[in-house]
């Protein structure tokens, strides 16, 4: 696994780490992702599924725009990431790079804080936020994601716990600028990835990441997932998708999910819908794959914690054709019974 590890740190030093198989557009075309490629001021993305890592200048954006969260942080900005979350009761504060603020954590852009790592902060210690001169950044198209971001977290956390733990102070600032590039001989590159790799994987670990398989796109939200677990007498609001009565639970859109957020169970002749929230990041994919309009909405799911919770049920029935879970009552799929109707 370390080995694996290393590999994948070394390839995302400069840049981040596109996860292809978690991309919504790996799963299907008829509703592309462009969310990169929208946020992304250097074209990196002009072809998702081949970036060219050589425009990135690593402003974060992307990965924390991303739906799927399909794109991981490079080792070092993973590293500076998840330090201040170390230890549960310390304030932090986080400034832009535009700013004249120097204590605690420094971003480019406030937008590539993911909204779960907001969350995270939050529930550890009151968070300060400095914003400064964000209308006439480089990376302007970053404020509106911060706004987002910030959103969804005061909607998780609800607004009264939000505003008792979050605060946001725009401060003067100066002009911010990429981080200098560093050069290594081949030595000092693969010593560098191991150690910062071991770096990565004690800080996630004190903050009860169990594996070294667990650093990846979804690494925030499992902390926040662990943190939501320990939190007693919280509930928190999670953004996910809302079955109707219509749902014959096929499957789709659990075999479609890029995070496997959806799982589907059949017992006793009933067939369930059980949805893991840590891992649903409210794409809407399984909406806009689902046949029969199963999925009302993307919805706010109150809950105590993000483990798995059952949100839909149906009476197991399956195609006499082709095996697949079919509406009670009816023998033949859509498709099949479309193929009798014209003879096939």
């Amino acid at each position: 696994m370390l080995p694996q590890l290393i590999a994948q740190k070394l390839i995302s030093e400069n840049h981040p780490t596109l996860d292809r198989p978690h991309c919504i557009n790996g799963k299907q075309r008829k509703s592309p992702c462009s969310a990169c490629a929208n946020i992304c001021r250097n074209d990196v993305y002009s072809k998702i599924a081949n970036p060219e890592w050589e425009r990135c200048d690593n402003c974060g954006l992307c990965v924390s725009v991303c739906p799927s969260r399909c794109l991981l942080p490079p080792a070092f900005s993973l590293e500076k990431y998840l330090t201040p979350l170390s230890k549960e009761g310390q304030d932090i504060q986080v400034a832009c790079g535009k700013t004249k603020a120097r204590d605690g954590l420094t971003v480019r852009c406030l937008g590539a804080l993911p909204w779960e790592w907001i969350a995270s902060a939050a529930l550890l210690g009151e968070l300060t936020l400095y914003t400064g001169g964000c209308e006439e950044c480089e990376l302007k198209e970053g404020f509106a994601l911060f706004e987002k971001n910030r959103k969804k977290a005061e909607q998780f956390l609800g607004d009264a716990y939000y505003n008792e733990q979050v605060s946001i102070t725009e401060i003067g600032g100066e002009t911010a600028e990429a981080p200098p590039s560093q050069t290594y001989s081949r030595r000092e590159f693969f010593s560098s990835m191991f150690k910062r790799s071991k770096k990565v994987t004690i800080t996630a670990s004190s903050l009860i990441i169990n594996k070294k398989s667990d650093i990846d796109g979804l690494i925030f939200r499992k902390l926040l997932h662990k943190q939501s677990q320990i939190k007693e007498g919280m509930s928190f609001s999670w953004l996910a998708p809302v079955f109707s009565s219509s749902c014959r639970v096929c499957g789709i859109c659990g075999k479609l999910c890029p995070q496997s957020a959806i799982s589907i169970d059949t017992k006793d002749g009933v067939s369930s819908v059980t949805i893991t929230p840590w891992k649903c990041g409210a794409c809407g994919l399984c909406q806009t794959v689902c046949p029969e309009g199963g999925i009302a909405e993307i919805g706010v799911v109150n809950v105590d914690d993000l483990s798995p919770i059952e949100v839909h049920s149906a009476p197991a029935s399956t195609c006499e054709d082709c095996g697949v879970t079919v509406k009670s009552g009816l023998a033949l799929c859509p498709s099949c019974a479309s193929k009798r109707k014209r003879g096939y």
